[in-house]
């Protein structure tokens, strides 16, 4: 039963990010600049063809890249970076490289905070050298009680991609796939605003830790 559920997961992934991908290779103009700023970039896509909403936020840290990974890797500080999420744990570990993890959002009223489950897969692209977090989060991974919602699936992705020895291009996609109307607290997910404070966040933890190794 365990090989049978880690292999419809597994698939789930597979699938889904052939579908991302594809997607986004065919609707290339769609992309919007939303948001500049701050050294943030969040494009938005906007495509009214297809259930597929999702956007593109890119930056870059003045870390080296394991330290970054440190931060990615420290699942229960998720909250004290990512926009709209309350708190998150591990829930399972197949290995150091997948993982399940839960996430309490921390949206704003009427919305209510929702429970998901994330299955994450840490790999390496021997091409550049990017570091890619792959997360699924969809039907086979969310609780009962949110999995008769009209979400289908979600997908995040984030490529760190070393520039130099002391400074990584950070990388950021969300999309989901929803046939139909997108209930109000994916739509938080959605808003420009999140990927950007996201990734301002980091910045600023970037910034702190660099102030840390200068007094060391």
């Amino acid at each position: 039963m365990r090989v049978k559920l880690t292999l419809t997961l597994l698939f789930s992934i597979i699938s889904t990010y052939l579908m991302m991908a594809q997607h986004w290779g065919s609707h290339t103009s769609c992309w919007e600049l939303a948001i500049e700023k701050n050294a943030v970039e969040v494009y938005v896509h906007r495509s009214t063809e297809s259930g597929v909403r999702g956007f593109k936020a890119v930056t870059t840290i003045g870390l080296p890249l394991d330290s970054i990974e440190v931060i990615f890797d420290d699942i229960e500080s998720y909250a004290d970076w990512q926009v709209n999420v309350k708190d998150a744990k591990i829930m399972h570990e197949v290995s150091d490289m997948m993982y399940h993890f839960n996430t309490r959002t921390s949206l704003p009223w009427p919305s209510k905070n929702q429970d998901l489950m994330w299955r994450a897969e840490k790999d390496w692209d021997e091409i550049d050298g990017s570091l890619v977090y792959n997360q699924v989060c969809s039907n086979n991974t969310m609780p009962e009680k949110i999995r008769k919602s009209s979400v289908v699936q979600a997908f995040a992705s984030w490529r760190l991609t070393p520039m130099s020895e002391h400074e990584v291009k950070i990388t950021y996609y969300l999309t989901v796939d929803k046939r139909g109307k997108i209930p109000g607290w994916v739509i938080n997910f959605l808003n420009p605003d999140s990927p950007y404070e996201t990734l301002h966040n980091l910045q600023a933890m970037s910034m702190t830790d660099t102030d840390e190794m200068a007094l060391e």
